[in-house]
């Protein structure tokens, strides 16, 4: 290839990447969710009962799909447990949603842990791919509109929970 075709490629490619890389305005750091609008669902959770998102509108939401072979999910939970010890009397609504996993399983991961936030479960993985979520721990804050306001993928801490949750309060 001449030098000046080389260039030429170069300075295409550069301008490719740099146009249609990013479609956030300027200054903007802030990433896009997975989804806009939060799915509606409806789960059995571990009582047997039914939970369906439409049922919570004009509630915040903080949902969380995990899985307890997944390290990051049990190294959170206790956490996520605490938001909704404290937020749960704020009005915020929080849900565990298990992924693909059979009942047995999670009563007693819920046992020996002894955590108290609602579970649900997504035994065929249905609503973890509406949500699009592709890996765990993924972490969803809802706002009473039922708009997506953070989608967090991988393991948070209470305080990265405090100030999403904080935001949709």
């Amino acid at each position: 290839m001449k030098p000046n075709r080389t260039v030429f490629l170069i300075l295409i490619s550069f301008f490719l990447i740099t146009a249609c890389g990013n479609n956030e305005p300027e200054g903007s750091s802030k990433p896009k969710p997975l989804v806009e609008l939060a799915p509606d669902f409806s789960l059995e959770n571990l009582d047997g009962g039914q939970v369906s998102l439409s049922d919570l509108k004009g509630s915040p939401i903080f949902l969380n799909f995990w899985a307890s072979w997944c390290r990051p999910c049990r190294a959170e939970m206790p956490d996520i447990d605490k938001i909704h010890e404290v937020y749960g009397k704020k009005g915020l609504k929080v849900f565990a949603i298990n992924s693909r996993e059979k009942n047995k399983i999670v009563e007693k991961f819920r046992k020996n842990t002894g955590i108290s936030v609602p579970i649900l479960l997504d035994k065929t993985g249905s609503i973890t791919k509406q949500y699009k979520v592709f890996g765990l721990p993924v972490s969803f804050f809802i706002d009473k509109e039922g708009k997506v306001a953070a989608s967090i993928m991988g393991q948070m801490d209470y305080q990265d929970m405090d100030i999403q949750v904080n935001k949709i309060l």
